[in-house]
């Protein structure tokens, strides 16, 4: 099977086996054993420690893969939801980090990636769409319905208002990307790898997220009990997985026929912890302007920030 497949892509500097899975499935019918047949030994210098590189490898390895199997480019549209400071005192996008506004990051992710076709930014903040306007000309901006930027308010009514100012003056895209600001370090590349994943598995949302191995319990209503009880073996179907890093790809028929952002077949991929931090507290902004200011930040979307006096 390997001779058949071609073997190892020696052009891939770094790899975990995830080019030849993609082979492997392609060509054959497949089966999991869910049981441990081997160990593996890691090291500090082991390839698998080096998380960031490992996961911007696999990125290639999709945008590969989506290539090989001539699979057509795909029309999404990113959506840029903000509450904006006068809906909620909690919302700061134009609040800095590394001297550079909080929506600024999103967007700029959003407009360097080739596979998106429209960036929009929706808000009623007066505010927030006028500092869009004088600063980002090629993106769309939509004065969201403030009713729809209430605190817990379900997110599908304002992507469903967005698609359709989208559909009064282009044709309906194939899918809708929702990028939330709270999630500045979230890169170019996880918005291409989000895009290149719905194509390769086929599925109907794609979320970016991170395995969470911590001890968890639930509440029986008689005290507190463990989620998993069997702590000796970990099988995959009971890994649970935590959404992350603001990233949501959805396909537009399924948004419009569910109006739920989880319906249908979902897919993911996983974020290296930087991409994953989201801010929700005084104390995350610190470590976030702390992050942005790290003389080795090496985003790929963004430039050296200036650090403020």
């Amino acid at each position: 099977i390997l001779q058949s497949i071609g073997g190892y892509d020696q052009s891939f500097s770094i790899q975990d086996g995830y080019d030849l899975w993609l082979n492997i499935i392609d060509k054959y019918s497949v089966r999991n054993v869910n049981l441990p047949l081997f160990y593996y030994r890691k090291h500090d210098k082991s390839v698998t420690t080096n998380e960031k590189e490992l996961l911007k490898t696999r990125s290639q390895i999709k945008a590969k893969h989506v290539k090989k199997r001539q699979l057509g480019p795909i029309d999404v549209i990113a959506v840029i939801p903000v509450r904006g400071h006068s809906m909620d005192l909690r919302s700061n996008p134009l609040k800095k980090i590394g001297g550079k506004c909080l929506i600024d990051w999103t967007i700029d992710s959003a407009i360097n990636s080739k596979l998106v076709t429209k960036v929009i930014v929706t808000s009623p903040d007066e505010k927030v769409l006028s500092h869009v306007r004088k600063g980002y000309p090629e993106v769309m901006f939509h004065k969201r319905n403030m009713q729809l930027a209430w605190i817990n308010t379900a997110i599908e009514d304002t992507a469903l208002e967005v698609l359709d100012f989208y559909k009064s003056s282009y044709e309906e895209p194939d899918a809708v990307l929702m990028l939330y600001i709270e999630a500045p370090f979230r890169s170019t590349m996880y918005i291409d790898k989000a895009i290149n994943t719905f194509q390769l598995y086929d599925v109907d949302v794609v979320d970016g997220v991170r395995s969470d191995d911590d001890i968890f319990y639930v509440h029986r209503g008689n005290g507190m009990e463990l989620w998993n009880k069997d702590r000796k073996l970990r099988l995959e179907r009971e890994e649970l997985y935590r959404r992350v890093g603001g990233i949501h790809l959805i396909r537009t028929s399924t948004l419009i026929e569910a109006k739920e952002m989880g319906a249908g077949k979902i897919g993911h991929i996983i974020l290296d912890q930087r991409a994953a931090f989201t801010i929700k507290s005084e104390l995350d902004w610190e470590i976030a302007d702390l992050i942005a200011n790290k003389e080795d930040f090496n985003g790929d979307n963004v430039s050296k920030a200036i650090p403020q006096a």
